[in-house]
């Protein structure tokens, strides 16, 4: 099987396939992102699932860090209302 190259004929390196988690994490910011999440209390055990399974060596952490954190925020405001 041939190495595939870039122009500069350095090889191309894959990005490594996501985990189960991690695809669940990456849709579930992307559904926020694009306005599909209407009320947090209805994720509320989605994003806890992902929360405790997402490891923290994984690439997407750092922006599922911020998300769940702004989630906890709306979640906090929802409660004092």
């Amino acid at each position: 099987m041939a190495k595939k190259h870039g122009a500069s004929g350095a090889p191309i390196h894959q990005p490594a396939a996501l985990t189960a988690v991690e695809e669940e994490a990456q849709e579930m910011m992307r559904a926020n992102d694009e306005g599909e999440i209407d009320n947090v209390f209805d994720i509320f055990d989605d994003v806890s699932g992902i929360e405790e399974r997402l490891p923290a060596t994984s690439a997407l952490r750092p922006a599922w860090d911020t998300f769940h954190g702004e989630m906890m925020e709306s979640l906090e405001a929802a409660a004092k209302d």
